[in-house]
């Protein structure tokens, strides 16, 4: 039985914060921004996504809870979209790979918890192929800086795959 119980507290790793290079070259606007989103997908269910009361949160809305304009969320989801910083389900929806993935891993050491702890008792993988191109980015330009990026292509409304 999956556990919908909020968690009080999350996993978060300084070094690994610091070291991820896609997000080291977004600005501090866009940086804290996303950690903001990492709070409400913290408490969103599925786990990693961003979603309040199981809805896509529109720019708008998240420039509410932020205390952000609507036009500076909009242009640091798309320099975060841009970097690969997150992806979006078919429907649109970003998540965090990282907190997606970490849930994951966590549930199925729960399963092995379950058995006594022996993780050879578990036929899952901790990771498919699948998450490992996930790990890459997803799809994103190549060869075009942030600063080549024409903003103006980057309203995301909900449901809808990023123009960027």
């Amino acid at each position: 039985m999956a556990d919908n119980k909020p968690k009080p507290w999350l996993k978060f790793y300084p070094a690994d914060w610091q070291a991820d290079q896609a997000l080291r070259l977004c600005s501090l606007g866009a940086r804290g921004l996303w950690v903001e989103c990492i709070a409400i997908m913290h408490r969103a269910r599925p786990y990693g996504h961003l979603l309040i009361n199981g809805q896509p949160v529109t720019d708008t809305q998240l420039a509410v809870l932020v205390g952000a304009s609507p036009e500076q969320v909009t242009d640091a989801l798309c320099e975060l979209g841009t970097a690969g910083v997150f992806s979006r389900t078919k429907k649109g929806v970003i998540y965090s790979r990282r907190m997606v993935r970490d849930e994951k891993k966590a549930r199925i050491s729960r399963e092995n918890g379950k058995k006594s702890g022996n993780a050879s008792l578990s036929k899952q993988k901790e990771k498919s192929s699948w998450d490992n191109l996930l790990d890459k980015g997803g799809i994103r330009p190549r060869g075009q800086s942030l600063e080549q990026l024409d903003k103006s292509n980057c309203i995301n409304p909900p449901y809808s795959p990023p123009p960027c």
